[in-house]
């Protein structure tokens, strides 16, 4: 893959910026989530809202913002990758980001991962930052074990073996040049969870990737979050050693550890009668 995607991953500055926010009938916190993105100290070309067939009057709730960069855009009920894909393709932008209907970024976001990318000490196609994730009253950071200072991230020696164990990028963190996102495939419509994770195996073992150490993004475990769905992530788990199976086999210890945690994550689900 480094071989046949390297004509992609040409360095260029940070400029337009695309943002893509898929939605199924989440009107209110969709609203929350948009201001957030127009609110930005850097400003970004547009924000487009790609609805996966609502019900609760998204469209209306978008319109009654009345801002101009932001585009609506509906398609019958696939799924959020596939909203984020077609996104992807109507962008105008240079650069794609992506949030979620239920999150907010900090009003500095973008500004603090352009800057980051601009004045890296080598040229970078994507990057990603940290979340401050809460559930109820706990919150925590993620990701976890990575250096305390701004880092380059380049080329499947240095960095397969820990991707492979377990994900480093949150959807909502990503930045991103269009082009490479093009190149690597999009997201995988297949998948119900971790499309960031089995994204972030390709572009970490093709591309330089700079990972900013700084809560950018804050979000929110809600009841009807994806992220609780657990048999939606052992669906995911298997899809993603599908797709990388040729990967693993070059390196067999982290082939070992994803296996034995998969395992171990079916007899879990097993019982809890999940």
């Amino acid at each position: 893959m480094e071989q046949g995607l390297r004509h992609f991953f040409q360095p260029v500055a940070v400029v337009d910026i695309s943002v893509i926010i898929p939605t199924f009938d989440r009107a209110r916190l969709l609203v929350r989530a948009i201001r957030s993105v127009l609110g930005q100290s850097r400003p970004v070309l547009e924000v487009i809202v790609v609805d996966d067939g609502s019900t609760d009057g998204t469209e209306a709730a978008v319109a009654a913002l009345g801002e101009d960069r932001v585009r609506y855009v509906r398609q019958e009920r696939r799924g959020a990758n596939a909203a984020r894909n077609l996104g992807a393709t109507l962008a105008g932008g240079d650069w794609l980001a992506f949030q979620d209907s239920d999150d907010y970024w900090a009003p500095d976001k973008i500004e603090r991962q352009a800057e980051a990318l601009d004045g890296a000490e080598a040229p970078c196609d994507a990057g990603f930052c940290g979340v401050l994730e809460f559930s109820g009253e706990n919150a925590g950071y993620f990701p976890k074990g990575l250096p305390p200072d701004p880092t380059i991230f380049a080329g499947e020696r240095h960095i397969v073996d820990l991707v492979l164990r377990r994900n480093l990028i949150s959807t909502q963190t990503l930045l991103i040049r269009k082009g490479t996102f093009a190149a690597l495939g999009g997201f995988d419509a297949r998948l119900p969870r971790f499309q960031d994770w089995d994204l972030a195996v390709k572009l970490l073992s093709s591309a330089r990737v700079l990972y900013l150490p700084e809560p950018l993004v804050i979000a929110g475990k809600g009841a009807d979050s994806i992220t609780r769905n657990y048999r939606a992530g052992l669906i995911a788990r298997r899809q993603i050693w599908q797709n990388h199976r040729q990967l693993f086999r070059r390196h067999p210890a982290a082939a070992f550890h994803f296996r034995r945690d998969l395992a171990m994550r079916d007899l879990a689900g097993l019982a809890r009668g999940r």
